[in-house]
């Protein structure tokens, strides 16, 4: 599609001066352009279509006789000289490609922007497809957020961290976003930048690190990403702060909740009578490696499980009886329920969930109980009989 990083993309494959790096050569580009002295960070995101020129600049561009004649000036005495000679056709060329193949592009103005290009007037042309190509929004719309910007999103209520602006698209048809994860701390600022922003928080050792990313608007990203400031830094760090202590507050409710959950489930363990015999266990236990096959997700919940609640549910379950009989029982249970689903269902994550599936059937609980009852079976299945060992 005919969009501003488009233009940048093909003007800088297209350069005169193949030493020109891509910062160097889009901060010139844009300086020539509208007078902009844009950060590392945001040049960089234009070029890659993630970030979009401040509506400020655009207007000016586009609405404004200044920014109109300063654009006209730019093609003519700044990107043209610095267009590569020999390639200087096939750049047009391949500008002109991309305006044919741009099916969001109406046919009139299509063809008003390829009838320069036809005429021969080149100079017209590149004009007109640079000031279409601003004029166009620099960044797709989202309909389904990607995993790893879900934290991001959620903790901040789908909105904007710094404007509280709803990042739900209005009137769209089906649910779109529109939206930017940035680092609060952005890597690749000038050094003075870089000493202003220390003087307010450490820089960080990992750029990419949860607590250095935040979710804006896109208005109010590429604003700080152009000119990031101490004052919106500061914003951020604080907005981050509040988000982390709300989620290590919810964290810490949540936690407690499952404690309580998973002690109901133990002290009610004797109620789960479903067989009369007892299993006749292996005197030296497996380890999981040794029972769980190809599944290392299953394998590393199992683990996580145990190491958070192993020396709790211990504790619990020894408080059943002195001699360990009525633990017997229990553990009994959980290996003949694993012995009965064994020969019909092969897969051994579906074993382990239709387990936990049977000890709330069998305690009368509801779903809310799921979480406590696989930490239980996963307890079961690393201490006891619950999966064969793997087959050499």
């Amino acid at each position: 599609m005919l969009r501003l990083s488009t233009i940048l993309e093909l003007s800088f494959q297209h350069r005169k001066f193949l030493t020109d790096d891509q910062y160097g050569f889009v901060y010139d580009f844009l300086h020539e352009l509208a007078g902009l002295e844009p950060e590392k960070p945001y040049a960089n995101n234009l070029i890659k279509g993630v970030r979009d020129l401040t509506r400020d600049t655009k207007d000016y561009i586009l609405t404004t006789d200044a920014g109109k004649n300063k654009a006209a000036a730019f093609v003519r005495n700044w990107l043209i000289p610095n267009i590569q000679p020999l390639t200087l056709a096939d750049y047009y060329e391949k500008i002109a490609s991309v305006i044919r193949s741009d099916g969001s592009i109406a046919d009139r103005t299509k063809n008003g922007l390829l009838k320069s290009y036809d005429d021969g007037k080149y100079e017209a042309f590149l004009l007109k497809s640079i000031l279409y190509a601003i004029s166009k929004e620099n960044v797709e719309n989202i309909t389904e957020i990607p995993t790893d910007d879900m934290e991001f999103v959620f903790e901040a209520d789908k909105k904007c961290s710094l404007c509280g602006k709803s990042l739900i698209l209005p009137k769209a048809k089906k649910t779109m976003y529109r939206y930017s994860i940035v680092e609060i701390f952005p890597e690749m600022l000038s050094s003075s930048k870089k000493s202003e922003f220390a003087t307010i928080s450490r820089e960080p050792a990992d750029y990419l690190h949860r607590s250095n990313r935040i979710c804006l608007c896109d208005v109010c990203a590429d604003e700080y990403e152009y000119n990031p400031t101490k004052e919106v830094f500061r914003k951020l760090i604080d907005k981050k702060d509040y988000y982390m202590e709300k989620e290590n507050a919810s964290s810490a409710l949540a936690k407690a909740k499952l404690d309580e959950e998973v002690g109901e489930i133990l002290s009610r363990l004797r109620e789960i009578k479903s067989f009369d015999e007892l299993a006749d266990f292996r005197k030296i236990p497996l380890e999981l490696k040794e029972k769980i096959d190809n599944n290392e997700t299953l394998r590393q919940t199992i683990k996580s499980d145990v190491e958070g609640y192993y020396n709790y549910i211990r504790h619990e379950l020894s408080l059943l009886d002195d001699c360990g009989s009525e633990f017997k029982i229990i553990a009994s249970q959980f290996q003949i329920s694993y012995e009965k689903l064994k020969p019909i269902i092969g897969d051994q994550e579906d074993i382990y969930n239709r387990i936990i599936n049977w000890v709330l059937d069998e305690l009368k609980l509801p779903p809310k109980y799921s979480t406590a009852a696989r930490i239980i079976v996963s307890f079961f299945v690393q201490n006891c009989e619950v999966f064969d060992e793997i087959s050499k």
